[in-house]
């Protein structure tokens, strides 16, 4: 193992300063308004989310790149996961192919949501939607991969930049 001293340079600083020729780095990564989006969605009293239900939370427009998603929940149950992603974009291409495809689980994947409230969750650099720029606008859901067995709220906040 190296131990590392002098000056390090992260990506973008390298790109911009230090490269030569210089790399161009994408402006949005760096430059923009930064938006926020938030949904909720209350399960009415007595009734539990099944594996087929879809929750609608909100739009997310074209040319979004999502730098934080956080979610909240109450308990749930004993029972409980969700997958928060965005569904297929309405808009094609000239093939009629989607411009965005649908992942279910693009900012949490199997969010425990039974035995305790979860309380602003933060999703992790692993996941599809970390730093993603939508190519078009999709629909940002929430599935149902196991069923819960009590009502509640959940709570989704999103963050962004648009240029």
């Amino acid at each position: 193992m190296a131990t590392l001293s002098g000056n390090l340079y992260g990506t973008e600083y390298n790109n911009s300063y230090v490269a030569e020729p210089q790399v161009r780095n994408d402006v949005s990564l760096q430059h923009g308004r930064l938006r926020y989006l938030s949904g909720e969605y209350t399960i009415p009293s007595g009734d539990v989310l099944g594996t087929s239900a879809i929750v609608k939370l909100f739009k997310l427009p074209k040319g979004a790149r999502v730098i934080e998603c956080l979610a909240s929940s109450d308990d749930l149950g004993t029972t409980g996961d969700l997958d928060i992603g965005w569904a297929d974009s309405e808009e094609v291409d000239e093939n009629g192919t989607v411009l965005e495809a649908a992942d279910d689980d693009g900012f949490f994947a199997d969010l425990d949501v039974n035995a305790d409230a979860i309380s602003r969750t933060a999703m992790t650099n692993a996941v599809a939607g970390f730093r993603k720029k939508f190519a078009a606008e999709v629909d940002v859901q929430i599935a149902i991969p196991e069923a819960t067995t009590t009502d509640g709220t959940i709570f989704v906040e999103m963050y962004y930049i648009l240029d």
